[in-house]
């Protein structure tokens, strides 16, 4: 059987056909993120360097443990879009001299605050108690 790649732009949806199959996504994706949670999105962008828990993996980022006084929801708005403009306009304490991708451009701001929020959870829990 021939292969052929079939694309019909129609109401923000792009069908694709190859061999007979038929796949339907949202052409600017839009679709992968509404409706899924903090912890979900957490898993799908963050989780390979930082661990389940933000506690790092090894020879991944750093933990976020100690850094919750740093952090609050707009500052992590704008340094996931672009980390290293971020890291050279600001001079966020501890955070090291590589640089973590940003998260997919894609992705809408409110699955951004989601992934917000679940991250800055995470960093409460590993708060390092006040003596």
């Amino acid at each position: 059987m021939k292969r052929s790649i079939v694309a019909i732009l129609s109401s923000g949806a792009l069908l694709t056909t190859l061999a007979g199959g038929a796949f339907l996504a949202s052409c600017n994706q839009r679709g992968n993120y509404e409706g899924v949670d903090g912890e979900t999105l957490y898993k799908r962008a963050c989780l390979s360097c930082h661990g389940k828990d933000g506690r790092a993996m090894a020879g991944g980022a750093p933990s976020y443990r100690g850094i919750r006084k740093d952090w609050d929801e707009e500052k992590l708005l704008g340094y996931i879009d672009n980390p290293q403009r971020y890291k050279r306009a600001n001079r966020p304490p501890r955070l090291g001299k590589r640089y973590m991708p940003p998260v997919d451009r894609r992705m809408p701001e409110d699955a951004r605050r989601r992934l917000i929020a679940h991250v800055l959870g995470l960093m409460d829990a590993l708060e390092v108690p006040s003596d």
